[in-house]
C-alpha cells in the first residue's frame, strides 16, 4: 500500500498492489481522490523473467484503457500500445545490458516517430 499527499497533506491518491509468489506486482490498483480505482493487471510469461509481458489498464467499471506487451523477437525487446483494440505505437530496442543500442518507436500506421541512439562515452 502507497499514498501520496499534495502540499496541504490532503490524500490524493491511494495505492494498492497484489503480489505473485516470486514477489513480482500482479495488480495494482489506484484511487485518485477517492474515485473509482484505475487498475493495471501485469501477466508474465516465465517463472524467471521479472518484466510483465503484458499489462492491462483498466479505468471505471473495468473498462480497457489500453493493453501494453513486451515480447523478445529476434533478439530485439518489441513494446507494443494498443487502445480499444487498435495499435497505438511500436517501439523495438536493441538496447543491451549496458543500455547501449537503439530504440525505434512507430507510430500505429508504422511510421517512424522517434529514434533514440544510446552510446557509452
Amino acid at each position: 500500500m502507497k499514498y501520496d499527499f499534495n502540499k496541504k497533506d490532503k490524500l490524493t491518491k491511494e495505492t494498492y498492489y497484489k503480489y505473485d509468489k516470486f514477489g513480482r506486482v500482479v495488480e495494482e490498483e489506484c484511487i485518485y481522490d477517492g474515485e473509482n480505482p484505475v487498475s493495471n493487471t501485469y501477466e508474465y510469461d516465465s517463472d524467471t523473467r521479472k518484466m510483465y509481458s503484458k499489462m492491462t489498464v483498466k479505468g471505471k467499471a473495468g473498462k480497457i484503457l489500453s493493453e501494453n506487451r513486451t515480447q523478445i523477437i529476434n533478439g530485439k525487446q518489441v513494446f507494443t500500445v494498443m487502445t480499444d483494440g487498435k495499435l497505438q505505437n511500436r517501439s523495438v530496442s536493441t538496447l543491451n545490458s549496458s543500455c547501449e543500442g537503439d530504440v525505434v518507436t512507430y507510430d500505429g500506421s508504422g511510421k517512424v516517430v522517434s529514434v533514440s541512439v544510446q552510446k557509452r562515452q
